[in-house]
């Protein structure tokens, strides 16, 4: 009886962080191929520090006059993660950094900026180049297509190219019920299925300034809030009616029950989580054509987009976009939002609301994304990462 053949070890890097959660189905396929080292440790709470951090006037001080000086992000990482020397191990798979020593790995890629801790100003261009050229960097994964486009556009990427794919993540996709006739309409707003606190950063003020003004219109449609709400917004919009928030965790199987019972998710920033769940439940979206989005949501097809380029740059400049990305950002915790965004806004909305058909072909090609033969498919997600790790290991 020949002796079982050891599994090749792969070390998830940084090891000792807990991974966004997008990335749970792709741990989950490769610890099924192969020993993995990862043991993320429980993010430490920081209380009122925390809080402190998310004050938008902090974070617009912090970004404006005190980040070319001070990372903040640099000096959380040296505090919860100290630096150890890396694991024996036969290829690193590495989340949106270049690891230290001398093994082999793939790196796993957001965004660029994420190599210089989210922050342009603070790329190594050269030396991130001249790390990527590196025999011992066997792959470059995109998360997305913009991914690619900021990667390739800031860096001289000519003997890179063979090196770098785009494979979008994924989830399954699950047999959900045929939604019945009704006369509500349900829209949605996430902040964030990890996070509770994003309302502004989602543009939920946006969304609340669209929904004042469709209640009046249209007696027929509700709105529900999954977010952390601020106080001043509850005592501005606290009156209105139709509204349901909640504004606590909610366990799997309530998550499901909330986007079952929804029919449009109007949420201008929402991010990959939230987005692929839409897919699965067939929800029909409403958002900004920010970023990955426009890959995500196809204008016309799944779901309606809004033109965000004078709000929050223009990807078609991508160096003055990533330098000045986190300083727009601060204008969705504005209160004046421009009118004519949100003018756009109802006019998608009202697009949905009144035409039940479009919104019926829009959920229908939604659902499709993730079907086979969809971009989002999950088992073509899987083979094309299997593939990779095969074929560097084996």
């Amino acid at each position: 009886m020949k002796p079982k053949k050891s599994k090749k070890k792969i070390l998830l890097y940084p090891p000792y962080e807990k991974w966004h959660s997008v990335y749970n189905p792709t741990i989950k396929l490769l610890s099924k191929e192969y020993e993995l080292i990862y043991s993320p440790k429980e993010a430490v709470s920081t209380g009122k520090f925390s809080k402190v951090l998310r004050s938008p006037l902090v974070k617009y001080l912090y970004y404006r006059l005190f980040r070319p000086y001070f990372s903040l992000r640099e000096f959380k990482s040296r505090i919860k993660r100290p630096q150890k020397t890396i694991i024996n191990c036969d290829l690193i798979f590495a989340s949106n950094c270049i690891p230290p020593g001398q093994s082999p790995y793939i790196l796993d890629l957001e965004n660029i900026t994420a190599l210089g801790g989210y922050d342009y100003n603070r790329l190594d261009i050269n030396n991130i180049r001249i790390a990527l050229e590196d025999p011992r960097c066997k792959q470059i994964i995109c998360w997305n297509e913009i991914c690619k486009s900021s990667l390739i556009n800031t860096i001289n990427c000519s003997k890179l190219l063979n090196k770098i794919t785009v494979i979008p993540f994924s989830i399954k996709s699950d047999k959900i019920p045929i939604k019945p006739t009704k006369e509500t309409l349900n829209l949605l707003f996430v902040s964030s299925v990890n996070n509770v606190h994003d309302f502004e950063l989602k543009g939920g003020i946006i969304t609340l300034k669209v929904f004042e003004y469709l209640s009046k219109k249209y007696q027929n449609i509700h709105l529900t809030i999954r977010a952390h709400v601020p106080q001043w917004v509850k005592k501005k919009y606290g009156h209105f009616k139709r509204i349901n928030l909640i504004e606590g965790f909610l366990p799997d199987e309530k998550m499901k029950e909330l986007f079952l019972n929804s029919d449009i998710l109007l949420e201008p920033v929402p991010g990959i989580n939230l987005l692929l769940e839409s897919m699965n439940y067939a929800i029909s979206t409403i958002s900004f054509n920010f970023w990955m989005i426009p890959e995500m949501v196809i204008d016309g097809y799944s779901g309606l987009l809004v033109d965000s380029k004078s709000f929050l740059g223009d990807p078609s400049n991508m160096k003055d976009y990533l330098i000045n990305l986190n300083l727009r950002w601060m204008r969705l915790y504005s209160k004046k939002i421009n009118p004519k965004i949100v003018e756009e806004f109802i006019d998608k909305a009202e697009l949905l609301i009144k035409d039940k058909n479009l919104r019926k072909t829009m959920e229908k090609n939604a659902k499709g994304l993730i079907s086979p033969q969809g971009k989002y498919y999950f088992d073509s997600r899987n083979k094309k990462i299997l593939r990779i790790f095969n074929q560097i290991l084996n």
